[in-house]
């Protein structure tokens, strides 16, 4: 039984698309390290360095930050769209180079195609963590279509011209294919916007997971919803956070100002989710002392600094844990085992109920017994 579980499990692992994918996500660790310290260093959660920061030299510093973060991780959907091509157009059994390179162009266009909204337009938010999961169907779904429509297409209808070289009648032989990909991308939207009536196909998914929340009262039934999404969301290489930013705002951020609610935004963000989704702090701690492969434990020490500071995309993408038949149980796990205990040691009163919202960049461990006072002194919560 244990032999057949390891068999699945590295057929999944060694399955192209998901090989692809993985191999796609750690190919973008260096621009996540500088997005992660830029956004760390920007939202630094201590009164006095903030205010540093955004007004030294009239602000120079914070948009430097800015533009570091908006650059990496801001465009990090776009990013992907390419590194997951380059890896999958590889196991194709056509090893033209030329298709490869222009099976990146195809797959941005596609991925660009499905956030078209019902006016025509995509914002430039889409283009960053909240379109990952569109860029991961794009990019894999654009290039096998791309692939095919060159195999049965473009034989048909080879151009050529005197004096021409090999690559402009090599560019003019997949107008074709191209055409074909975007339409198919164009259709699938406006079924989406037609049946569905959502924007695309990321909207489609958001609004369906809002839904899950409309008839759930209860608080730590909600806390446990919430926690169990955000995580499957990052698992499957989606950004929890924002695709659920909905449904924080509605159902949990509300509670950090209602007396005596155990199950609020803040209580989640420092209790159930310590080092961010995941509870990354436990898996950063468990590579540091127990991993035997020395690049996991090189990634843990790059990761840590961010990590106490609740940023673990460097962790969640560069391990990575998206699409990782073993590592998404305890990802998924832990943090519903924390709530759990964090909650039984709330309303036993081990644990105080939070009385007000504390940020999610607030340090592991100290948002609990410490907030910012007035001039930026740490003052006792309770």
């Amino acid at each position: 039984m244990y032999g057949k579980v390891l068999r699945t499990i590295y057929r999944i692992e060694n399955n192209s698309v998901i090989s692809s994918i993985r191999k796609g996500f750690t190919l973008l660790i260096p621009a996540l390290l500088v997005g992660a310290f830029a956004l760390l260093f920007r939202s630094f959660p201590v009164p006095v360095i903030q205010t540093f920061i955004e007004k030294w030299a009239g602000g120079v510093l914070y948009q430097i930050l800015s533009f570091l973060f908006d650059s990496t991780v801001g465009f990090m959907s776009v990013y992907l769209v390419m590194s997951i091509r380059y890896y999958y157009a590889a196991t194709m059994k056509n090893k033209d180079q030329f298709l490869q390179v222009m099976a990146m162009v195809v797959s941005a266009i596609c991925f660009a195609v499905s956030f078209g909204a019902a006016g025509g337009s995509m914002e430039l938010s889409d283009l960053g963590p909240v379109g990952v999961f569109t860029a991961m169907f794009a990019a894999v779904a654009g290039t096998r279509i791309f692939y095919f429509f060159c195999e049965k297409v473009s034989p048909a209808f080879k151009f050529r011209s005197a004096g021409s070289d090999v690559d402009y009648r090599n560019s003019l032989s997949t107008i074709y294919p191209l055409l074909f990909c975007a339409l198919l991308f164009v259709a699938m939207n406006l079924l989406i916007q037609t049946i569905f009536k959502a924007d695309n196909l990321n909207d489609l998914i958001t609004n369906s997971i809002v839904e899950l929340f409309h008839n759930i009262n209860d608080g730590l039934g909600a806390g446990v919803l919430y926690v169990l999404v955000l995580d499957v969301l990052w698992a499957f290489g989606i950004h929890g956070g924002n695709a659920l930013e909905q449904v924080s705002q509605t159902y949990l951020v509300p509670n950090d100002a209602v007396t005596g609610t155990v199950i609020s935004k803040s209580f989640l963000d420092n209790y159930a989710l310590i080092g961010g989704c995941g509870t990354s702090i436990c898996l950063v701690l468990a590579l540091l002392l127990f991993t035997g492969s020395r690049d996991n434990r090189q990634l843990a020490r790059s990761a840590a600094p961010a990590v106490f500071f609740n940023i673990n995309e460097i962790l969640v993408y560069g391990l990575p844990i998206v699409l990782n038949p073993i590592m998404i149980i305890p990802f998924i796990l832990t943090p519903l085992c924390s709530l759990l205990l964090s909650y039984g040691a709330t309303v036993c009163g081990f644990l105080p109920v939070m009385k007000e919202t504390i940020t999610w960049t607030t340090p592991v461990f100290s948002a609990a017994i410490w907030h910012p006072g007035p001039g930026g002194v740490w003052q006792y919560r309770w």
